[in-house]
């Protein structure tokens, strides 16, 4: 097996040898379950945290967004309905702190982004409180 890379051009290039290989890309609806049309990508940072993180998310057309948190046993903490935001690159700062404003512990959490029928999830951590 030789090791190689794509290059901008969508040529892929072999390590130490002298072959291209060029193809091309075509629209194939074969995963089209699995191709987010709403939600391109979503991080947090800083993660692990104790002051506050943000939720950076980048959506493919506006939108209203829910955000959710749970704590590890799954019980929503804070959660923020319908707040638009247009397509492109937006983040959601959160402080850690439960929806009624109460400071929350230490110890891993979950959060949800919710666009339209579409659910994406991840951890979180919040340490040194």
């Amino acid at each position: 097996t030789k090791e190689g890379y794509f290059d901008y051009d969508g040529d892929f290039e072999v390590v130490d040898e002298n072959i291209a290989v060029n193809f091309q890309m075509t629209p194939d609806d074969t995963y089209a379950g699995h191709i987010n049309p709403y939600l391109a990508e979503a991080y947090s940072y800083p993660n692990p945290f104790s002051d506050h993180t943000r939720i950076v998310f980048s959506l493919v057309q506006d939108s209203p967004v829910t955000f959710t948190f749970y704590d590890s046993n799954g019980r929503i903490v804070h959660r923020i309905e319908n707040l638009m935001f247009p397509a492109g690159v937006n983040e959601y700062r959160w402080n850690g702190r439960s929806t009624d404003g109460a400071l929350l512990g230490e110890g891993m959490y979950f959060f949800e982004i919710a666009i339209k029928n579409t659910i994406y999830r991840n951890r979180l951590l919040i340490l040194g409180r």
